[in-house]
């Protein structure tokens, strides 16, 4: 895998649009439209990676809001809040969504 500030890197421009697509090209946060940015569900600040399983397509405005507060502290308290889109978010990074623990796959 590569390094990027240090960090795991494996998110390239193809990762990006399948990323957007699976989210309907829309805020995978509040769900609205328009342009969006590569949001670290594990903020970089907190050890977060550059990689598929940690990055989701979200509004400047959501992306601003969360900084780097922890998803499920934060996500909860919206407005806008889906049990919906919260589902869709962890299985796209691979969540169990009962126990909120990420499941890699294992390389082998």
């Amino acid at each position: 895998m590569l390094k990027k500030h240090g960090l795991s890197y494996d998110f390239d421009i193809i990762a990006w649009e399948s990323c957007k697509k699976h989210f309907g090209y829309n805020c995978c946060y509040c769900g609205k439209p328009g342009k969006l940015t590569q949001e670290h569900f594990i903020p970089l600040s907190k050890d977060g990676e550059y990689t598929i399983n940690n990055i989701i397509p979200a509004c400047k405005s959501c992306n601003s809001s969360k900084h780097n507060k922890d998803f499920f502290e934060w996500y909860s308290k919206q407005d806008f809040y889906s049990e919906e889109r919260e589902l869709k978010i962890l299985q796209y990074l691979n969540y169990n969504p009962k126990t909120k623990i990420q499941q890699l796959a294992l390389s082998i």
